[in-house]
């Protein structure tokens, strides 16, 4: 195989079987229907003083959600001043409704990239917060605003941006113009078609 195509989100789960010099990671390619219309403008961003945190986990021990709890209940002990919601079982539109709704959207805490849940969050402008792997995120991922945490620092990081409103803000334009800059369909599509074509050619 010349080539093997391992987009930017996809990158730290195919470096572990393929060589360096045989992926291509200058997309990002998601299972999203994402177009300019459904990304939030950055003026229309908003957020809480007293913060909604969301987890919405498809499976709760691949994402991690012990240790999201985990975090959760030292918060609450703490006195840390936020209100949480994690949600599984709803559908799509549902899962977007309370998407909009949040303040932060925690995603997973295991995997080391970046999901569809965190997608779909930046693009309505809300901060994410979830686990990087480092390495891979300072090569394929440095304009991504993901919140990066791992588990051991999971609470500490969360009770920073629960107490920084515009750290929120930021992190929520940012999301806006990371979604409008990579995750358009229409971008996403023309990227793979050129790919192809590229591929075609050697």
């Amino acid at each position: 195989v010349g080539c093997f195509l391992a987009p930017r989100n996809l990158y730290a789960s195919v470096s572990r079987v393929v060589k360096e010099e045989k992926i291509n990671s200058d997309l990002w390619i998601h299972n999203l229907g994402f177009d300019s219309s459904m990304v939030s403008s950055e003026s229309d961003i908003t957020t809480r003083n007293v913060p909604l945190l969301v987890h919405m986990p498809s499976r709760r021990g691949i994402k991690g959600s012990t240790y999201v709890q985990k975090a959760i209940d030292a918060l609450k002990r703490n006195g840390v001043e936020f209100s949480y919601k994690e949600v599984t079982g709803v559908s799509h539109d549902d899962a977007l409704a309370i998407i909009k709704e949040a303040d932060i959207v925690i995603d997973q805490m295991l995997l080391g990239g970046i999901g569809t849940l965190a997608f779909e969050a930046m693009g309505f402008g809300k901060p994410v917060v979830s686990y990087i792997i480092e390495d891979v995120r300072n090569k394929f991922y440095p304009d991504c605003p993901v919140f990066n945490a791992t588990i051991d620092n999971l609470e500490e990081r969360l009770t920073h941006l629960i107490s920084n409103y515009d750290l929120r803000i930021q992190l929520g334009k940012e999301g806006v113009r990371f979604a409008r800059e990579y995750l358009d369909k229409k971008t996403v599509n023309e990227g793979l078609i050129n790919l192809y074509n590229e591929l075609m050619e050697k």
